[in-house]
């Protein structure tokens, strides 16, 4: 099982404040992934609803890093004390899985519950954007198997098909560009103000789900 990095962006909306564990935290809804071909770590691999529907809640609890942690310049897990003390910023929490009623689309979506102290120690522009509902870029990891069957779904071509995924964290990224885009409906915020697809009306964005089969 090899560990997937996917990465989406932001888009501006409403974020909440709450006390956990005693402490400060900025509530921050979410959509953390849509399925479809994703370019990730491993190549573009297809992400299907069927996939995205198992095991869902055991995005809840998982770590909020600021970057992907490395090891020996490899991605590797933030379940790591080193990782988690320089790194953490919050964890997520209400995790969910919400398809489209054709059930050619599908999301994950959840409230990303970010610690305000260490959010502006570790990543303070990015407190700075999400107050003013700037874009800001997020990226899941996740250990996926991986099926070699290639296709392409949306208009897009994949190299194999993303299985069985055991969440690790989710990483915000101060820097950097995101595989995954606004268009694709992916981001922090993006369950606030989330585009809604032409084709099919969903709270999401599926520009190319009329072609997925």
């Amino acid at each position: 099982m090899s560990l997937e990095l996917l990465t989406a962006n932001t888009k501006g909306g409403a974020y909440e404040k709450a006390t956990l564990e005693g402490k400060p935290h900025w509530v921050v809804p979410a959509v953390m992934m849509t399925s479809g071909v994703v370019p990730g770590s491993n190549g573009p691999l297809y992400y299907p609803p069927s996939e995205m529907k198992k095991n869902v809640q055991a995005w809840n609890n998982r770590p909020v890093v600021v970057y992907h942690p490395t090891k020996d310049g490899k991605p590797s897990t933030a379940a790591d004390p080193n990782v988690l003390n320089r790194q953490k910023v919050g964890i997520v929490l209400n995790a969910e899985y919400v398809q489209s009623s054709d059930g050619k689309k599908a999301k994950w979506r959840a409230k990303v519950w970010i610690n305000e102290e260490l959010g502006r120690k570790y990543m303070p522009g990015v407190m700075d954007k999400i107050e003013k509902g700037e874009p800001v870029e997020i990226s899941t990891g996740l250990y996926t198997e991986n099926e070699k069957k290639s296709g392409t779904v949306g208009g897009k071509q994949y190299k194999a098909v993303a299985k069985d995924y055991v969440p690790d964290h989710l990483a915000i990224l101060p820097t950097g560009k995101g595989a995954s885009s606004v268009a694709d409906g992916s981001g922090l915020l993006m369950n606030a103000r989330g585009p809604r697809c032409a084709t099919c009306g969903c709270d999401m964005t599926c520009s190319g789900c009329d072609k997925e089969k």
